[in-house]
């Protein structure tokens, strides 16, 4: 029998929103919402909530309903079942997944209309009550899926803080648009060896089409991908370039995918899941659908022998199409 560890394991933090493992997948009776069910600023209240312990006894009796969007359920997993694995949790989880707060330094059209800047003292308050509550025994942080770690006030000063002391064995991932990476890097010595995963978001392979798609600074992003290309290379760690596929993009994705596996990293290439914008703009840039008029021509994009490097990821909407 199949077992999954995320209900056990792993906790994403997000706006008003907990869960643990991705809130696109997981049906919303076991995800924590703020307006819902209160703030929780306790974090092992929050750990512990009655949604996760539901959703724990489940999944020891080996009930996955709850999980039939999941891409990974539908792939299969079978994780070890440990003795420490029970509906009400004595630790912490072991890969705390931050994302909540959006303040980021680009406003990328696939993602938000304008800059973010949500700097709250109270998220700040719980981002370190959480941290001190859980990593002692964690094994990973990753920071920040709704917005840059650099940008983020609190995460960047926790990532200029951090105690190699304190915490021996966990690992950082960063998820980054990268161009914040060459200005703070150097002050990061001390957590360099922590930082075993970088994901940085892309979208593009040309300076001309970097520049609709994200508004950023070309060279400054391929300092950022040098430095995290040598890091990663130094201590075997794991990096990640990413490519929402959009009309603006679909043509550069080949070049994108050499690009990204000659700095030693795996190429992801995403649909849009989720938009700021109106209806009507949505349709316009979501060219994972079969009514959009360059559809076809997308797919063809990925026809290419590239798209099959064990290296690089592709959405499975797509792949099922090819």
């Amino acid at each position: 029998m199949m077992f999954c560890s995320a209900a056990f394991d792993c906790l994403e933090l997000y706006i008003g929103t907990a869960t643990p493992c991705c809130w696109a997948w997981l049906d919303e009776e076991f995800r924590i919402l703020e307006h819902r069910d209160g703030p929780i600023r306790d974090p092992w209240a929050l750990w512990n909530h009655p949604r996760l312990v539901r959703l724990r006894e489940r999944i020891l009796a080996g009930d996955y309903s709850q999980c039939q969007n999941c891409a990974v359920y539908k792939n299969g997993r079978d994780d070890p079942l440990r003795p420490e694995h029970k509906p009400v949790m004595q630790r912490g989880p072991v890969w705390v997944n931050w994302g909540n707060t959006q303040t980021c330094n680009l406003a990328c059209p696939s993602c938000r209309p304008r800059k973010i800047d949500d700097t709250a003292t109270e998220q700040d308050a719980f981002f370190r009550a959480c941290n001190d509550a859980w990593l002692d025994g964690a094994v990973a942080i990753s920071m920040n899926h709704n917005g840059d770690p650099f940008a983020s006030p609190a995460h960047r000063q926790w990532l200029l803080d951090f105690d190699p002391k304190r915490y021996p064995n966990l690992g950082i991932r960063l998820t980054t648009n990268g161009l914040l990476l060459p200005r703070y890097w150097p002050a990061l010595q001390r957590a360099w060896p922590a930082i075993r995963w970088i994901w940085i978001s892309v979208d593009a392979a040309s300076e001309e089409t970097y520049r609709k798609v994200r508004g950023g600074d070309w060279d400054t992003l391929q300092d950022a991908a040098e430095i995290a290309s040598q890091h990663c290379r130094r201590i075997g760690g794991h990096l990640q370039f990413h490519f929402v596929v959009q009309p603006a993009n679909y043509r550069e994705a080949t070049l994108f995918a050499h690009w990204a596996l000659g700095l030693g990293g795996r190429a992801e290439f995403w649909l849009i899941f989720r938009t700021w914008h109106s209806p009507e703009g949505f349709a316009a840039v979501n060219i994972g659908s079969p009514d959009h008029p360059e559809h076809e021509a997308m797919l063809d994009a990925f026809r290419d022998p590239v798209f099959r490097e064990p290296r690089v990821t592709v959405d499975p909407e797509i792949r099922r199409e090819l």
